[in-house]
């Protein structure tokens, strides 16, 4: 007993020897327990759990020795209704040391991260035994000091955070929700968030998500106290910021209430405070609330670029309908809307009653969350025709040295004739010509403007003329 005491002053000794300005290395963290079976012991029924205590450590810019004071951990065990004292456990030692990558939520491209930063998940884990009651019980953690750079904090540097966990009355069993992916560290500044915060749970109970309210240690001058019971004062959040809109954005940041889906579009650097609840419903009834505490950056990242597939430029006669399409999306928008029969999926059908060049512009927002566009273009022809290009470079590297004449939608080709600016027939191609090679008798012809003259018979076998220009380049 005496050496227990002994081992609990040293502690107090070096922990108030230590000013929350110097201690700040905490990002957050989370609670969280599963059922292990009843037991029995001298009449008594005992609830078995296993109690998990995450927390988030800043591995690059904490405190190191504040770091090392983490370990071990303090645990307390209240009476959930009451707030009566169970049990103070201080030698619960982590078990595993995770570091969490830096993976910024733009998947766009860059896979380099726009800022320097170093995260590392500590897991304390404590087995207990609890007596049934009808009351349940509260087991909670509390530590400074958070971040001294957080932008939406009152007193960044000088608040703790308190995480804990409840566990019902021994009429209900329940396992504890589960977030599964780890914490956000990077959003990207004035582009589109999404990150997957929901959960599981091993009892299968229905489960909703919102934002809340971070909890404060006990006393900012006491950076690891022993634990007290509920309930917990909050962080002070700076205007205009608050538990429910804890970051700025040009589209509000939002979490859905039944997918855990968080979104937006952040607009200012920094670095947030955000703390998420996930509910555990049974029969329309309340039986567990998990809240996990994070810090989000919000930085300029690498200017990436993410373009959508839209299909192909597209030659049709007029009648005819195109199928446009597009995949790897979650939104889709195509526009003008003109000639399409829906213009908000990814296979619209295009019907093109009379011929004219119609250009349409994707907009996507793909599955992991980036924003782009692509144009396609359908020419939708009466009959059919030749294209001739509008400039070739006859300079012998056998790239676009000829000027050939392409039929389009089976048109037969009469004949293909070239002249100069002054009028003369530089070049006369008949049926099967290999196209014109920028020589008149056998000597180059200068940079310039020439014009062509094309006879041929189109899809329905009539005769037609068409006349252009192009540009030849040495």
């Amino acid at each position: 007993m005496r050496s227990a005491i002994l081992h609990i002053l040293v502690l107090l000794v070096s922990l108030l020897a230590y000013s929350p300005a110097q201690a700040s290395h905490l990002e957050g963290g989370v609670m969280t327990y599963a059922y292990l079976g009843d037991s029995t012991s001298a009449g008594i029924t005992y609830g078995r759990y296993l109690v998990s205590l995450s927390i988030y450590e800043d591995c690059l810019s904490g405190d190191q020795q504040a770091v090392a004071q983490d370990n071990p951990a303090f645990f307390g065990a209240f009476n959930m209704i009451t707030g009566n004292f169970y049990m103070l456990d201080t030698n619960v030692f982590f078990s595993s040391a995770v570091s969490i990558p830096a993976v910024y939520t733009n998947a766009c491209g860059s896979s380099k991260s726009p800022v320097s930063l170093c995260l590392i998940q500590k897991t304390f884990i404590k087995h207990y035994a609890f007596p049934a009651n009808t009351h349940g019980y509260v087991i909670s953690n509390q530590r400074c000091c958070m971040s001294a750079g957080l932008v939406n904090i009152l007193n960044p540097g000088n608040d703790g955070c308190t995480l804990y966990c409840t566990i019902p009355p021994s009429s209900t069993i329940n396992n504890s929700a589960v977030f599964k992916n780890p914490p956000a560290q990077i959003i990207c500044l004035n582009r589109p968030l999404y990150y997957d915060n929901s959960a599981t749970d091993a009892d299968g109970d229905s489960l909703s998500y919102g934002f809340c309210a971070p909890l404060n240690s006990v006393n900012p001058n006491d950076i690891k106290p022993f634990p007290s019971p509920p309930p917990y004062d909050s962080v002070i959040y700076m205007a205009p910021y608050s538990s429910q809109s804890p970051l700025a954005g040009s589209i509000a940041i939002t979490i859905d209430p039944v997918t855990g889906m968080i979104t937006g579009t952040p607009d200012q650097i920094g670095r947030y405070l955000v703390a998420v609840y996930c509910k555990e419903w049974r029969a329309g009834v309340l039986i567990n609330t998990v809240v996990r505490e994070s810090e989000l950056v919000v930085a300029d990242c690498p200017s990436d670029t993410y373009s959508p597939i839209a299909g192909p430029d597209t030659i049709v006669f007029a009648g005819a309908s195109v199928q446009f399409f597009s995949s790897l999306g979650t939104s889709y928008f195509w526009s003008p809307s003109t000639y399409l029969n829906d213009a908000n999926i990814s296979n619209p059908v295009g019907t093109f009653t009379h011929s004219g060049t119609f250009t349409y512009t994707l907009h996507i927002i793909s599955d992991s969350g980036c924003d782009g566009t692509r144009s396609v273009t359908i020419q939708v022809l009466d009959y059919s025709s030749f294209f001739v290009p509008t400039g070739f470079t006859p300079n012998g590297d056998n790239l676009n040295d000829v000027l050939v004449p392409v039929p389009v939608l089976g048109s037969t080709l009469v004949s293909f004739k070239i002249f100069d600016r002054k009028g003369i027939l530089i070049f006369n191609g008949g049926p099967n010509t290999s196209g014109w090679d920028g020589t008149y008798k056998g000597v180059k012809q200068d940079i310039g403007t020439y014009y062509w003259e094309l006879l041929y018979y189109d899809n329905a076998g009539a005769t037609r003329r068409t006349k252009g220009d192009v540009t030849l380049i040495r």
